[in-house]
């Protein structure tokens, strides 16, 4: 199972732990891009998140998805300008809807699917005892996405 791919309990707790944070921050400030974008090579995102068999797997089931972006440029994300692979960073990165132009009914999906992925990953971390990696009122994570 997922507790015996992330290494034993106690790397498991560390990823539910850090996956509630990252879900929950959204949650919280769902307009923070910063929230919304992060860098698949992060050190500590790997290390948390990314290396576990189901970790970005969860982020995507919240709408996250795969996106390369040329020097993490924050204007190509919003743009939606596609990369080459080999002329930026890969991040995971969640787009929100624009209630205007994409339509209510759009931004309510996203929200309320990501609530839901957010309620889960906390049930289960609920359940194990899990400690976040980061506290929800904290600043955006170091393995979001920082001007360089």
């Amino acid at each position: 199972g997922a507790r015996e791919d992330a290494g034993g309990d106690d790397e498991y707790a560390r990823a539910v732990g850090a996956l509630a944070a990252i879900l929950d921050g959204v949650v919280r400030h769902p307009d923070d891009e910063k929230r919304r974008r992060l860098r698949r090579a992060n050190p500590r995102f790997h290390g948390d998140v990314a290396r576990h068999d189901g970790g970005c797997e969860a982020l995507f089931a919240a709408g996250f998805h795969l996106q390369t972006l040329a020097g993490g440029d924050a204007l190509a994300s919003s743009a939606g300008v596609p990369y080459d692979e080999d002329d930026g960073e890969v991040f995971l990165v969640l787009r929100e809807p624009d209630p205007i132009s994409d339509g209510l009914d759009a931004w309510s999906g996203f929200f309320d699917t990501l609530k839901e992925s957010a309620a889960r990953v906390a049930a289960e971390e609920q359940a194990i005892g899990a400690r976040r990696v980061v506290a929800t009122d904290a600043p955006a994570p170091a393995w979001a996405n920082r001007a360089r």
